[in-house]
């Protein structure tokens, strides 16, 4: 048996497969500890399979610890020792400024206060020598300072530390000695590249991640095990791999799209099995949205990403990540304009239709009002929802403030959340020289398919499919994730036929560091490698991750990398350059493990289908009137014909919203429905 368990702001989804069969649970998120919840929801996905923890061959985790740490600066307090000369590296970055013309400008965050900035001597070369090594004293005397002004954990950053990490090392360990029970992190164990600025940033936001993922980390393994579960869970990385938990706790800043990441696996696995290959992601749950591409079957990835401002180094899926779920609330802010989020209702006290004591009006509550969550369906088979503290919240919140009626009110908020991620999906695609088009959208979280033909119809994309339990998605997509390791090696060298051999000889080191770790792990998958590499033209600070042939390689796969590079180039910034030096930054294998997720197959979960008290309820599709529309339970409905919309489809972990111009039908093999623009 294969558990999943993504925990969100909201709720925790649980999925499991065994013996072929599908086993869903969701239960409230926990706050402030989410591990709180896990013994309780394994047992009840074990008792509905009528199975025990000793039969769980894989305890697979989405996590947004990490996430809400940094986001609420909930972090332990580090110190940084680094080279002579770079203590205030994080203060000033790269002097960029995300408001140029704003009077009232705020100085970017900086997770590490100068005091706790220490500077030895010591020098290594861009090349790896080592120039100056460290004293001894020197940096046992910083690190007793910095233990003396408050540090719980210390991060050893030195210059080009990527290119030969000895000095890094030996300092590490001498301070290990000297506080046995202090967390020391070393920036080349967390991220090997060059670039000082984001490789000490990434290396100390590990450390200050490190006693809270830890923590975490093992309260989750304690709650498994006494849920009976014996094997060590896995954890899902953002590069939409999964680690060992021991391993995970080692790098908390790969865990940030740890949840997300899981939603655009399992995304990838429903489309394989309909033929589709190149596909936008929309996952919006109770709290935020996350838009991605898929295209020829593979998700894009980024080697960089910002978490409130500060750069984090590592493989991760590339997504549009904003503030806008079921659970957003609408305001009013002092211009007197509507907003809605970043702040949410969570799950408690959650929309005010819930009944749960929430009394801001949220996008769920503007469903409820406007019908497209109607009160006839028992979310969950537990709890339906109360139209008229909606129509309340809607009306105290946004209707009296801006003179509206409340249906008028309600379509007010599902425009402006409508307009925010429609131009989520367009940075995420047009910006980046992709005509969303010619993509499929797969919408799934608990409120994605809500909003899925409203957002197809704003990109021009003629099909939606919605997975068979959408807002389990990111739980299923756990279960086919691979395990997987990445090796690299960070430099600056031309590529050409004279560089040929010294770049496959490092390919080859990369490659058989590879084979070693995966023979370490035990498993008796299915295994494969790839090889990248960040490039860039002579002159150019910003890379592109380009995909580079098997080994062996010869002189003439100098001229194969310039092309794929071009292609890539060509397509993002609408031009390539002939005849210009293209250097390699750094160079990466990616071992994948099959760990027993290849061959799951998503159906309907036996009993996940919805009362309904009535087969058909009003919807507001316009301001203008209410049109009388059909509600199915969507685990029952098995109708392969198209069926013309306007529909509301419902079922236990999410609803489906068919517009008017639609038509809608069932995917034979996997349960999940596809819509289509009515031509």
């Amino acid at each position: 048996m294969r558990i999943g368990i993504d925990i969100g702001g909201t709720f925790t989804d649980v999925f499991a497969v065994s013996g072929g069969r599908t086993f869903i649970a969701k239960v409230p998120s926990s706050y402030p500890d989410p591990s709180a919840v896990i013994e309780s929801a394994v047992r009840a996905v074990l008792d509905k399979a009528g199975k025990a923890g000793a039969d769980v061959s894989a305890l697979i985790h989405g996590t947004t610890v990490a996430t809400n740490a940094m986001i609420e600066r909930q972090l332990g307090v580090v110190g940084l020792i680094t080279t002579a000369g770079f203590r205030d590296v994080l203060a000033i970055g790269r002097q960029t400024r995300n408001t140029l013309y704003r009077l009232d400008f705020t100085p970017r965050w900086v997770p590490v206060e100068r005091e706790r900035r220490l500077e030895v001597t010591e020098r290594t070369d861009y090349t790896g020598q080592v120039l100056t090594a460290p004293d001894r004293g020197e940096v046992v005397a910083a690190a007793e300072t910095l233990v003396a002004r408050g540090a719980t954990a210390v991060c050893v950053a030195f210059l080009h530390s990527y290119a030969n990490d000895t000095n890094e090392r030996e300092a590490a360990a001498w301070i290990r000695r000297a506080f046995p029970d202090l967390d020391v992190w070393t920036s080349a164990s967390a991220v090997p590249e060059f670039r000082e600025y984001e490789r000490f940033a990434t290396a100390v936001m590990d450390a200050a991640l490190g006693e809270t993922m830890t923590t975490y980390l093992g309260r989750f393994t304690d709650q498994a095990r006494s849920a009976g579960v014996v094997g060590e869970p896995y954890v899902m990385e953002s590069s939409g791999g999964v680690v060992r938990m021991s391993e995970a706790a080692v790098h908390p800043t790969r865990t940030l799209l740890s949840g997300p990441a899981g939603g655009v696996l399992g995304a990838i696995n429903l489309a394989k099995r309909h033929d589709r290959a190149d596909l936008l992601t929309f996952d919006m749950g109770g709290t935020s949205a996350d838009i991605g591409v898929i295209r020829s079957g593979a998700p894009d990835v980024v080697n960089i990403r910002h978490f409130q401002d500060l750069p984090v180094l590592g493989t991760t899926v590339a997504l549009e990540a904003i503030g806008a779920g079921g659970g957003s609330i609408a305001w009013i802010d002092q211009g007197g304009r509507l907003q809605v989020g970043p702040r949410s209702a969570g799950s408690v006290p959650g929309p005010a239709a819930y009944n749960k004591g929430g009394t801001e009006a949220t996008v769920t509550d503007a469903h409820v009002v406007l019908g497209t969550l109607p009160a006839a369906a028992r979310l969950g088979n537990s709890f339906g929802v109360d139209r008229d503290l909606a129509i309340a919240a809607v009306e105290r919140s946004v209707g009296a403030p801006l003179d509206l009626d409340v249906i008028s009110a309600a379509h007010a908020i599902l425009d402006m959340v409508n307009t925010n991620m429609a131009l989520a999906a367009r940075r995420a695609t047009v910006a980046r020289g992709i005509d969303p088009r010619a993509l499929t959208l797969v919408a799934y979280g608990g409120a994605g398919p809500l909003h899925a033909t409203t957002l197809a119809g704003e990109l021009g994309i003629e099909e939606v499919i919605v997975p068979a339990h959408p807002g389990m998605l990111s739980a299923m997509g756990l279960l086919v994730s691979d395990l997987r390791k990445e090796f690299m090696r960070s430099f600056v060298v031309d590529v050409s036929p004279a560089t040929v051999n010294q770049l496959s000889d490092t390919a080859k080191v990369l490659m058989a560091e590879a084979l070693a770790w995966r023979d370490e792990q035990g498993e008796t998958g299915d295994w494969s490698a790839g090889i990248e590499a960040e490039l860039r033209y002579r002159g150019q600070e910003h890379t592109l991750r380009v995909a580079l042939p098997d080994l062996p390689w010869e002189h003439t796969t100098a001229d194969l990398i310039a092309d794929r590079f071009g292609e890539s180039h060509e397509q993002l910034n609408g031009y390539r350059v002939t005849g210009e030096d293209i250097q390699m930054i750094s160079l990466r294998v990616t071992c994948a493990i099959d760990v027993g997720g290849s061959g799951l197959r998503l159906q309907y979960a036996s009993g996940s289908g919805v009362d309904l008290a009535s087969p058909d309820t009003p919807v507001w599709w316009t301001r203008h009137e209410a049109v009388p529309t059909p509600v199915f339970s969507a685990p029952d409905l098995h109708h392969e014909d198209w069926i013309k919309g306007p529909a509301i489809l419902v079922q236990e972990d999410s609803t489906c919203a068919v517009a008017p111009g639609y038509r809608f039908r069932t995917l034979p093999e996997t349960g999940g429905i596809a819509i289509q623009r009515i031509p």
